[in-house]
């Protein structure tokens, strides 16, 4: 352990961008502006929002795992609001009804002393919006973490999201969550909410090109000006080991360079980021259905070739490899059981890689790859609407499944195509896609 202590010591940092020719740490996790990655859907999904803001549109949903970007596309559409809108900011949403009502309360710059009962803060809110309103100024409500909100605090921001004139609405919402908020929006008790958010918009994980586009764009934002080092099999690492989300890209990246510079070495291979991975993330959690004595087997063989794993050779890996492969994760249930997904995963293979001229297509539902089932049932569901021949499911290069609806020209036709599914196919939150951007998720 004591070759890693030396390779990841942080005391080397400031070396290693000297060495690499930067001015500034080009993988930090705060969520700077000025490294704002337009690629992978973040840029379109920047300009929709503003779109929509500028549209007036009252609520809006914006969700991605942990690590996608979700924090530095709020600030960046904070940062680039016309000037006539004011944002107010929640990064805290797990609070109750009240404490949520007096948050907002605050944010506005309002003041009262004393204990303020919720009808008479309600009243203020909507007092200040309309004077707001009136000096020809629009409000955006930016919330972030929305998953931890509780039922009741969902219903709050509703009623809240009901205050309107004649012509406008007083305030717009902004809700920024992980993948839970999709799960918490199908409550009963909340449908009315769900059905007044006016648009969806999901960040996908990085493509492999993506992964290497947005190292390298890191890299420039930090003063790089040489070539990529990169080699292809350690983009593809770490690609594969962060699932493209950009923290992890993040976390890896930057323990990668510190491996080439203990290296005393400026091309990166793959070797490098397996260092970097053993450093930065948590052991995979195995299979279920691994044996105890599988596991148990691996560790006596991790403990006999701990020198040699430290030294990252090729031989070692190699000769683990037929070993590791036990702990790969199952690809879920036989074909024979899912005679559906089969089908439309067939079909995608043709559909997809031969397109007539099509460039969009509807995003009916992603799932990830442990839940093949849930994509059966939901192909079930849809064949009720007689549709089935329209819909194929293309796997991601992470093996996360996109159930995808009939290819279209432009975006313009795909939206209102959107508009008008049927329910049994509307049910997982469909949005419009690029088949390029689809293609690129699949390799």
């Amino acid at each position: 352990m004591q070759v890693r202590a030396s390779v990841f010591n942080q005391q080397s940092v400031p070396m290693y961008c000297e060495y690499f020719g930067l001015r500034q740490y080009p993988f930090a996790l705060t969520p700077d502006t000025a490294n704002f990655y337009q690629g992978g859907n973040r840029g379109a999904i920047l300009n929709s929002l503003r779109y929509a803001v500028a549209r007036g549109d009252g609520l809006i949903k914006v969700v991605g795992e942990v690590g996608s970007g979700k924090t530095m596309l709020c600030r960046m559409l904070a940062a680039i609001l016309p000037s006539d809108t004011d944002s107010v900011y929640l990064d805290n949403p797990g609070l109750g009804p009240e404490q949520l009502l007096a948050a907002i309360f605050a944010e506005l710059g309002l003041r009262h002393e004393g204990p303020l009962q919720r009808v008479r803060c309600v009243n203020y809110i909507k007092e200040e919006l309309i004077r707001r309103h009136r000096a020809g100024r629009r409000v955006l409500l930016l919330v972030e973490e929305a998953q931890t909100m509780s039922l009741a605090s969902l219903e709050e921001l509703r009623l809240l999201s009901n205050l309107e004139t004649a012509h406008s609405k007083l305030l717009q919402i902004v809700l920024f969550g992980q993948p839970e908020l999709d799960q918490k929006l199908l409550h009963y008790n909340i449908r009315q909410l769900r059905d007044r958010i006016v648009h969806s918009f999901y960040l996908t994980p990085l493509s492999r090109d993506d992964v290497n586009r947005y190292i390298q764009h890191r890299l420039r934002r930090a003063g790089f000006q040489g070539p990529n080092y990169f080699t292809r099999p350690a983009i593809n690492g770490i690609a594969h080991a962060s699932h493209g989300l950009m923290r992890r890209i993040n976390v890896i990246t930057d323990k990668v360079l510190l491996a080439a510079y203990a290296g005393n070495t400026r091309r990166i291979t793959r070797s490098h980021v397996r260092a970097a991975v053993r450093d930065s993330l948590p052991p995979a959690t195995a299979h279920s259905a691994v044996s105890y004595l599988v596991a148990g087997g691996l560790l006596l063989l991790a403990a006999m070739t701990a020198g040699w794993q430290q030294l990252g050779t090729e031989r070692t890996l190699a000769w683990l490899a037929p070993v590791y492969a036990l702990l790969a994760p199952a690809t879920g249930a036989d074909a024979a059981s899912l005679p559906l997904l089969t089908a439309r995963q067939q079909a995608a293979a043709t559909r997809l890689r031969h397109p007539a001229d099509a460039d969009f297509s509807i995003q009916l539902l992603t799932a990830e790859a442990d839940a093949a089932p849930r994509v059966e049932d939901f192909l079930r569901q849809a064949a009720t609407a007689g549709v089935t021949d329209d819909i194929f499911v293309q796997q991601t290069a992470t093996g996360r499944y996109l159930v995808l609806y009939r290819e279209f020209t432009d975006w313009r036709q795909a939206a209102a195509e959107l508009r008008s599914l049927p329910p049994a196919l509307a049910a997982g939150q469909p949005i419009v896609r690029t088949l390029r951007s689809v293609r690129q998720q699949a390799n």
